[in-house]
């Protein structure tokens, strides 16, 4: 049976486009313009999905979302909106919202979204309802409990992300007010020495908000990769050259072992993934020291290490490392090396996206850690 969604919005020429583009990928379509309709059809139907315009009329889509998650907890509640900010989709994601969607949205970026909440409720085991009312209570709780737990992390989240952002910030405000009295002074020498401050971390703010959108460019797909010959062994010297310029304390040493080593792919999103592991070698790493690179070859790929000196990670934690936003869980870490927990996310992302595999070791606290990237050779390369 085609899943059937709902549509809660007032705006005629936008709910007829969204029933048109989900009735052809074979959903069963209704569309109401008014919250009182929605709330009617909840309570007479089930409904798999629902799309909910954030403002209906004079009234809220988040009474509706609240409502039908009552009633029907397996139902994926999209929210729809033209005036996003962090606060609403916050809101949106506690009421129960799978996704959050600005509004116009991207025709794929709606169908992956409906796809991906699909998958997630088939795997929850909600596709066909609960069968009484103890069932659907407890089935409320379940869904009740990994809400607030999504929230939390999310909310744990938006606050790092935000001082994050916030500290690089406060520096480039403060040090461009004072490069203004000294030029007003006429002190031009020392003004520009502190405007590569303001600079540095302008730069700083632009590499926090690239990653961001680099995570939600991968999680819909958005990522375009290249397909070129590309010599691993001088990817790699370029990316030590880029990250030691902002760890002048630590010393980067590259051992190529084996002659080029040819892979396939794009050459901006390896050197990509290759910053974002020479920087988390060297943020962890806060005594300086040696960061390692060695790059072999054998039986047909390319293998690239990179151990570092640094504080080393918890054997319990490495299997979530690469998990988006993950962080280790300890208050010390987080207020001494800060971070939102998409580096390493992404180095892994775009690793595999090139067919490649990411793996960590440690020997324990204080002993320093090793990442290791594998790719393929081209074809020409392997032996």
């Amino acid at each position: 049976m085609a899943p059937k969604v709902l549509i809660v919005e007032d705006e005629e020429a936008v709910a007829f486009t969204l029933r048109e583009i989900l009735a052809q990928e074979g959903y069963t379509v209704q569309d109401v313009g008014n919250t009182d309709e929605a709330l009617a059809l909840v309570k007479q139907q089930r409904f798999d999905v629902a799309l909910l315009d954030l403002r209906v009329g004079e009234d809220s889509g988040l009474t509706v979302l609240s409502r039908l998650k009552e009633l029907s907890p397996g139902t994926v509640a999209l929210i729809l909106t033209g005036y996003g900010s962090l606060e609403t989709a916050v809101e949106a994601m506690r009421h129960g919202a799978f996704d959050y969607l600005l509004k116009p949205c991207d025709v794929q970026e709606l169908k992956a979204a409906i796809t991906r909440g699909l998958e997630q409720r088939h795997a929850a085991g909600l596709d066909a309802g609960p069968a009484s009312a103890e069932d659907a209570a407890t089935a409320r709780a379940e869904l009740q409990s990994a809400v607030e737990q999504a929230t939390r992390a999310r909310d744990a989240f938006l606050t790092v992300a935000g001082h994050e952002l916030k500290t690089p910030l406060s520096a480039v405000i403060g040090w461009a007010q004072y490069v203004q009295r000294q030029l007003a002074r006429g002190s031009a020498d020392e003004a520009v020495e502190k405007l590569d401050v303001v600079v540095d971390q302008a730069r700083r703010v632009s590499r926090l908000v690239e990653a961001f959108l680099e995570v939600v460019r991968i999680q819909h797909g958005g990522v375009e990769f290249t397909q070129e010959p590309l010599d691993l062994g001088h990817l790699t010297e370029q990316a030590v050259r880029d990250v030691a310029k902002r760890y002048p304390h630590h010393q980067f040493k590259v051992d190529a072992t084996a002659d080029a080593l040819l892979v396939r792919g794009d050459a901006t999103r390896l050197s990509q993934a290759l910053g974002h592991l020479l920087e988390n070698a060297a943020k962890f790493s806060p005594g300086g020291g040696e960061v390692a690179v060695r790059l072999t070859r054998a039986d047909g790929e390319a293998r690239l290490s990179i151990h570092d000196p640094g504080i080393g990670i918890p054997a319990d934690e490495i299997p979530r490392l690469f998990e988006r936003f993950y962080q280790i869980d300890n208050d010390i870490m987080t207020r001494r090396f800060g971070g939102i927990g998409v580096g390493l996310y992404l180095a892994r992302a775009l690793v595999e996206a090139h067919g490649g595999s990411v793996s960590a070791e440690s020997a324990g606290p204080q002993l320093g850690s090793t990442f290791t990237i594998v790719l393929p050779l081209s074809t020409a390369e392997r032996t």
